[in-house]
């Protein structure tokens, strides 16, 4: 969203336990971002998108004085299935140029696929890849749970909570990332942001997983599982 957002989440990675990002492709800061994180064994997916900035295409359903809808204005979510496939095709399409390969893995802005499991799921077919499950979306990589990094959840006995509540594999959806001005002006989500980072910098987390043998992945380690048509 910002380059603020974008070093947070260099430095939970380098200096904390941040394993995975995604990219907004409509974004002006996507080239740099994308450069920045490069040379890094961070996972990288696209962050599809309908309600934030500019398309890439000019699907009617989601467009209003060429920029995407805000979620207040779309009625009950009503975009043309077939024009949200051609947009999120061509955000992902974006970063494929941008980088010379795939990304790792999709989510999606807003939690919006939860309303197009059918165009999520055709998506992760056409390019073979995870996607972020949330409500049941399904498709055909190992299913990870996700929790929520909430401002409630910010110690390190609430962590170890989550941790030994699930076995195997898990996600821990945070947003993490320093806040300035520019960040204040597109999201109402700011100076949490630097709770969230400083909390996964923190050396007693790694310490906890280590203590636990608790292994950290990406997204580039979640395996295929046979179709389920």
């Amino acid at each position: 969203m910002t380059p603020s957002i974008t070093k947070g989440i260099i430095d939970g990675y380098k200096e904390g336990v941040i394993t995975s990002t995604t990219v907004l492709m409509n974004s002006p800061y996507a080239k740099e971002s994308l450069e920045a994180v490069k040379d890094l064994n961070i996972g990288v997916g696209v962050h599809l998108n309908v309600t934030f900035l500019k398309p890439l295409t000019q699907g009617k359903s989601f467009l209003i004085d060429n920029r995407f809808k805000k979620p207040h204005e779309y009625d009950h979510i009503n975009i043309d299935a077939e024009e949200l496939y051609e947009e999120w095709k061509a955000q992902i399409d974006a970063f494929i140029k941008m980088t010379g390969h795939k990304p790792t893995h999709l989510d999606a802005h807003h939690n919006i696929q939860d309303y197009y499991p059918d165009v999520y799921r055709r998506l992760s077919r056409k390019y073979d890849l995870p996607v972020r499950k949330l409500n049941h979306v399904i498709n055909d990589y190992e299913p990870v749970p996700v929790i929520h990094f909430k401002d409630d959840l910010c110690h390190i006995e609430d962590f170890a909570k989550i941790c030994e509540s699930h076995t195997g594999t898990i996600e821990i959806m945070t947003h993490s990332g320093y806040c300035d001005d520019e960040l204040e002006k597109l999201s109402s989500y700011s100076t949490g942001r630097e709770e969230e980072l400083s909390f996964w910098k923190d050396p007693l987390v790694k310490e906890y997983l280590n203590n636990n043998n608790i292994k950290l992945i990406s997204f580039k380690d979640i395996k295929i599982s046979p179709h389920e048509d």
